[in-house]
């Protein structure tokens, strides 16, 4: 039984390119996010509230200083709308992830479909990762 490489090439490709499209929305989204954090903190919003709505930790807001930004600005429909669409956010970036895990799955077995028939380094740049990366993924056994 001999596979199509050539499908299977141009499937790898595709999922590559869509893993790179994945993770430019979820870069997009999360500064979209931090900047509705910000905006609910000038309109005096608490670290706690803000950490619940996004489900980033408190100790990572502090990290990125995201607490200097707290304001005395008084408007509570301003900051109400900010927390709610840091939440909607949150769970548009936990779909991303879902999206990208499915499609990590689906990359990896072609990739090991492709394993015996290609080298390591051709399956790597149709994937779009490092060389050492794709032969961890090929060394892999299949999941069932």
């Amino acid at each position: 039984m001999s596979i199509d490489t050539t499908a299977l090439r141009s499937r790898l490709r595709g999922l590559s390119a869509a893993l790179k499209k994945i993770d430019d929305q979820q870069r997009a989204l999360r500064e979209e996010q931090l900047e509705q954090l910000r905006i609910a903190l000038t309109h005096r919003g608490t670290i706690g509230e803000v950490a619940q709505a996004s489900g980033l930790s408190r100790a990572y807001l502090h990290k990125i200083e995201l607490h200097l930004q707290r304001g005395s600005v008084d408007d509570p429909a301003t900051h109400d709308r900010a927390i709610a669409r840091a939440g909607e956010i949150r769970e548009e970036i936990a779909q991303l992830e879902q999206d990208a895990g499915d499609a990590r799955a689906e990359r990896d077995q072609v990739m090991r479909e492709l394993g015996p028939t290609m080298s390591t380094a051709e399956i790597a740049a149709d994937a779009g990762i490092s060389g050492e990366r794709a032969r961890l993924i090929l060394q892999q056994p299949a999941k069932a």
